[in-house]
């Protein structure tokens, strides 16, 4: 008979070696260990997560007799552990290049293939550095990073969370960042190294139609939280939808997007509306980090409409009539003064002020940020017909 580990115990079974290799890591940041120092943290985590995996599949057998003894459990649990080193050092699964490239470490003395990962739309694709995991250990990469029940905390203050937020909280911790995010303020001017999109499509004059800075309205002057979000939403690998401007293509405006997620589906499907899974459900992955978030409110009299990146939710207050009423989340806003970390932001709809918050919102939507089809750029059109672009063509 084969027995089903439950949630809490697989957890336990990666956070252990997570900690575990978090600790080595630190210690090979660059500057305190060097790239000897990150080949054997990088291979320590392989080491003890295979170690961790191979003891897990065993308890997932029912055995009983002189296997069941303590000595034999001894012995059953020293073999786990020198088959796992073993394992590692003989290149493993991949995941000590993966995280040795993260750290700065050699890749001549890490040996091994790639690591694979299936399940993306048909064969096999390497795991690319800024997918959540490699992630987290390359921002422990810099000096003075720490590890908070977030993820990891930069220097700067910004947090890189481990799970499905990890990437999307990276990409909008370094947007966060000194001469960038004053670029992000309502007086600021980005550049096309801010929405550094490549995408581009053929116009019906023979033209070229580009993601751009210059050609459409909101760059300068305007508040940009909508182009915040999505960008490092984009940045971190997801879908994120595109629409024709008056000339090229841009980000949609937060009225458009809750417009858009109204009736609990968005064109094209670029992100799911999870509005009214309910405040369990959303509360409870922000504690486990396997989702990324996005909010979108749009504007009532005399207040605008909002966007911000979702590090984690910690409450969601709903009215009668089952729409968001209030919502207290950490994560990230472009605000008039630059995009910022904000811990214990309150949103609240129109009727229901709360001191300190973002009041007046007309409708808040709650949205969970997919994966682009494999072979697909992250842009996703959601009207077609754009015009060409004139000044910053890409």
């Amino acid at each position: 008979m084969v027995a089903v580990l439950s949630r809490g115990a697989q957890d336990a079974a990666i956070d252990a070696p997570t900690r575990a290799a978090e600790l080595a890591a630190q210690r090979a940041r660059v500057g305190a260990g060097g790239p000897a120092q990150a080949v054997q943290a990088a291979r320590r985590f392989e080491g003890v997560l295979l170690q961790q995996m191979i003891q897990v599949l065993r308890k997932t057998a029912q055995t009983g007799g002189v296997e069941s003894s303590s000595a034999s459990q001894q012995y059953m649990s020293m073999f786990d552990e020198v088959l796992a080193e073993r394992l590692a050092d003989g290149g493993g699964i991949g995941l000590a290049r993966v995280i040795g490239q993260a750290l700065g470490a050699d890749q001549s003395q890490l040996g091994g293939a790639p690591m694979i990962t299936p399940g993306r739309g048909g064969g096999l694709s390497p795991l690319l550095a800024q997918e959540p995991l490699a992630a987290r250990f390359a921002a422990m990469r810099q000096p003075g990073a720490t590890v908070s029940a977030y993820g990891v905390v930069s220097s700067s203050g910004g947090v890189s969370s481990s799970g499905g937020v990890g990437a999307l909280a990276g990409a909008a911790a370094e947007m966060s960042v000194g001469a960038a995010a004053q670029r992000w303020s309502r007086e600021g001017a980005l550049t096309p190294a801010d929405l550094a999109s490549s995408f581009t499509t053929p116009t019906a004059d023979g033209g070229v139609a580009a993601f751009n800075v210059r050609d459409a309205n909101g760059f300068e002057g305007h508040y940009k939280c909508n182009l915040f979000a999505l960008e490092a939403a984009r940045r971190a690998g997801y879908a994120v939808p595109v629409q024709p401007r008056y000339q090229g293509w841009g980000y949609p405006n937060p009225d458009g997007v809750v417009r858009d997620a109204a009736d609990g589906q968005l064109h094209e499907d670029w992100a799911r509306v999870v509005t009214q899974e309910g405040e369990a459900p959303l509360v409870q992955s922000g504690v486990r980090g396997d989702r990324a978030f996005v909010l979108a409110g749009s504007g009532s009299a005399g207040h605008a409409g909002h966007m911000a990146v979702v590090e984690r939710i910690h409450s969601v207050a709903y009215d009668a009539e089952g729409q968001v009423q209030r919502i207290v989340f950490d994560g990230w806003e472009a605000r008039a003064t630059g995009a910022q970390r904000i811990e214990g932001r309150i949103w609240s709809r129109a009727g229901h002020p709360t001191p300190g918050a973002r009041n007046g919102l007309a409708q808040i939507e709650v949205l969970e940020l997919q994966r682009p089809v494999l072979g697909t750029a992250p842009e996703t059109p959601t009207r077609s017909n754009a015009r060409p672009s004139v000044q910053d063509v890409r």
